[in-house]
């Protein structure tokens, strides 16, 4: 079913997720020189590579599982802040009840929504600061408008919605991170948390349009 993904499907899904990440290490790496450290690319490229080894070493027994698999990863091999935050969309997703061998577009929209409430409280950011959140949170309102959808089309209005979010952060000014330091410098450049945001959500929607077509 179009509107269903299977212990197998979420598995291969963020296996494809990781591979990009990894591709895409460079660039947002230079993404991230404009108003950071430089070393997004690389955390997202470690963390990705820490999915890859536990969801091919792991059994499953659930979706719930999958996703939670791939937080702990990734949180336990990015460490830090960014470690945190970035597991937080797969540790929702993994809390999601009950435990299933399938996931449909409402459960899937409620855990990403379970997961800009739980970054909002742990990074302390909002939106139009300059932050995954300004993607992540314009995806998880698309998706809960389209909960009733395939999630072909559920994830292509949050692909969409991502993207639109991570081009608005051109226009902010950094708040957080070694960024805020440059204040209206800052101005101009997208933020690197958010286009990999933009990315995984868009990743997703090339994995399901291809697993249904």
């Amino acid at each position: 079913m179009c509107n269903q993904l299977t212990i197998q499907q979420v598995k291969d899904m963020l296996l494809h997720i990781a591979d990009v990440l990894i591709q895409k290490e460079d660039e947002l790496g230079e993404i991230d020189r404009h108003i950071g450290d430089g070393d997004h690319g690389t955390g997202m490229a470690t963390g990705a590579r820490a999915i890859q080894k536990e969801l091919k070493e792991q059994e499953s027994t659930s979706v719930n599982q999958v996703f939670r698999q791939s937080g702990i990863a990734m949180m336990e091999s990015m460490g830090g802040a960014s470690g945190v935050l970035f597991s937080s969309l797969f540790l929702a997703l993994g809390k999601i009840e009950p435990e299933a061998p399938e996931i449909d577009v409402a459960s899937f929209s409620d855990g990403v929504s379970q997961a800009v409430k739980d970054i909002k409280i742990r990074g302390r950011a909002g939106l139009g600061d300059k932050t995954m959140l300004d993607a992540l949170e314009p995806a998880s309102v698309a998706l809960i408008e389209n909960k009733n959808s395939t999630f072909v089309e559920a994830l292509a209005a949050a692909k969409s919605a991502a993207q639109q979010g991570v081009e608005n952060t051109k226009g902010y000014v950094a708040k957080f991170g070694r960024a805020k330091f440059l204040g209206e410098r800052s101005l101009g450049y997208q933020d690197p948390g958010a286009t990999s945001i933009a990315m995984i959500i868009n990743e997703m929607y090339q994995f399901v349009k291809e697993e249904f077509k």
